[in-house]
C-alpha cells in the first residue's frame, strides 16, 4: 500500500494553518483507477478521479487524534454495499472537493449481502492515517482514536516497514519527507534519532527543539538564494503564477499582511515581498509599534546634523571651532588701528566630532554580515 498527501493536500494545509481555518475532511472516495500501483511511489500530483472510476463515496463518521501529529479517519463498509471493486482511496475536503490524501491498495473486491442466491457480503473497515505538523489542532479533533477501539499497530507498521512516507523527497533511492530518518525509520525530525517516538514537547537526545513556523513569516536566513531550506522563499519580489502552490498560499495571507509587504497580483501572478531598495541596497530591520509606524513600512537614510562654531575667526589669537569646525592659520598682518590680524582657512570635518564619520565607503554602513532574506511559505 502506498500512502501520500496530495499537492493539492499539502497546500491546502499550509493555507488554512496561515490563515488559522480547520481543514474539515469529510468524505471518503474509493475508485477504480486503471494502472494504480500500490508498490509505486505515490504520484502527489492526482486529485479527485474522473466521476466513471469513481465506485463509492462514503460520508466520514469516525474521527480520532493519535497523538498530535496525528490523525485518522475511518468509514466502515457494511454488508448492505456493493459489488464493486477498489483499488484507490482519497480522504476530500468538505466544501473544496480537494483530495488531501490518498492510499493505493491491492484490488479489492466489496461484496453485498444477496438474499435471493444466499450470500453473505464482506464487511471493511478502511482507516486513512494522516501525519503532519500540529494535525489534531488543525483538524479541531478532539477524540482520541483508541475510544473507538481500533488497532492502528498494523497501520503503523506498514508506515514503518514498508517506507511508506512523503515523496517529495529522494534519498539514497528512497522517497520521502526529509523530516524523517534517513535510517529508514519513520518519524518526526522533532523527536529521538535513535528511533524512539515522543512528544515534541520533550527534549530529545541532541537536546535540539523544531521551532513552530507559521506562514508568511520573514527572516534572514545563512543560506544563499539557491540552497534555502524547503519552503523559504528568496524574497526578491520575484513572482508566481495565482494557481501554483506557491501563488495560493502567497494569495491566502491577509490583506493587511499584503499591503504592508507590497504583494501585489498582476497578470495572474502575485508577487513576492521585494527587501531590496531600488538601488539594490538590502533593507534593514528595525522593530516599530504599529502605531507611529508599521510593520513593512520603509524609513529613508538620515544622519544627525552635524554642527560646529568658530568665534573670533579673523581679529583675535587664534581659536580654534568647537564640534566639526576648525581654521588653519596661513598669515598674520597689521591693520590700521595697530591690532594684529591674519589670513586664516575654515575647515569642516565631521570625524573630529565622532571618528564614525569618513570611515566608511561612502555608504552609510553600520557593521554587519550579509545573510539572504527570505518568506516561508512551507510549499
Amino acid at each position: 500500500m502506498g500512502v501520500a498527501i496530495t499537492n493539492i493536500g499539502q497546500t491546502r494545509i499550509n493555507v488554512l494553518r496561515g490563515a488559522e481555518q480547520p481543514l474539515v475532511i469529510d468524505r471518503m472516495i474509493f475508485a477504480n483507477v486503471p494502472g494504480a500501483d500500490y508498490t509505486a511511489a505515490v504520484d502527489r500530483a492526482q486529485n479527485m478521479p474522473p466521476a466513471e472510476q469513481i465506485v463509492h463515496s462514503v460520508v466520514i463518521e469516525h474521527k480520532g487524534y493519535v497523538n498530535p501529529d496525528q490523525v485518522v479517519h475511518s468509514v466502515i463498509l457494511g454488508a448492505d454495499l456493493g459489488d464493486f471493486t477498489f483499488n484507490w482511496i482519497g480522504i476530500v475536503e468538505a466544501g473544496t472537493d480537494n483530495v488531501i490524501q490518498i492510499a493505493i491498495v491491492p484490488e479489492t473486491i466489496k461484496y453485498k449481502t444477496n438474499l435471493q442466491n444466499n450470500t453473505t457480503g464482506n464487511c471493511i473497515t478502511r482507516n486513512i492515517l494522516s501525519r503532519f505538523v500540529d494535525a489534531q489542532d488543525l483538524t479541531g479533533i478532539t477524540v482520541q482514536a483508541s475510544t473507538w477501539q481500533y488497532d492502528f499497530t498494523s497501520e503503523m507498521n506498514a508506515l514503518i516497514n514498508d517506507h511508506l512516507h512523503d515523496d517529495r523527497y529522494s534519498k539514497i533511492g528512497h522517497l520521502h519527507d526529509d523530516r524523517y530518518s534517513k535510517i529508514g525509520h519513520l518519524h518526526d525530525e522533532r523527536y529521538s534519532k535513535m528511533g524512539h517516538l515522543h512528544d515534541e514537547r520533550y527534549a530529545r537526545l541532541d537536546h535540539t527543539h523544531k521551532p513552530f513556523l507559521k506562514i508568511g513569516s520573514i527572516d534572514l536566513l545563512p543560506f544563499r538564494p539557491v540552497e534555502l531550506p524547503t519552503g523559504w522563499y528568496f524574497s526578491n519580489g520575484d513572482g508566481f503564477g495565482l494557481t501554483t502552490p506557491q501563488g495560493i498560499v502567497l494569495n491566502s495571507l491577509s490583506t493587511n499582511f499584503k499591503t504592508d509587504w507590497a504583494i501585489t497580483t498582476s497578470g495572474g501572478s502575485i508577487f513576492l515581498p521585494n527587501l531590496f531598495h531600488t538601488d539594490g541596497r538590502g533593507f534593514f530591520f528595525r522593530a516599530v509599534d504599529g502605531t507611529m509606524r508599521q510593520v513593512g513600512s520603509i524609513e529613508a537614510d538620515g544622519l544627525p546634523n552635524i554642527t560646529g562654531t568658530i568665534s573670533a575667526a579673523f581679529f583675535s589669537p587664534y581659536v580654534d571651532g568647537t564640534g566639526a569646525m576648525g581654521q588653519t592659520i596661513y598669515s598674520s598682518y597689521g591693520v590700521a588701528n595697530g591690532s594684529v590680524g591674519s589670513q586664516r582657512t575654515v575647515t569642516l570635518d565631521a570625524s573630529k566630532s565622532d571618528p564614525t564619520y569618513g570611515s566608511g565607503d561612502g555608504n552609510v554602513n553600520p557593521l554587519n554580515k550579509g545573510m539572504t532574506p527570505a518568506i516561508y511559505l512551507g510549499v
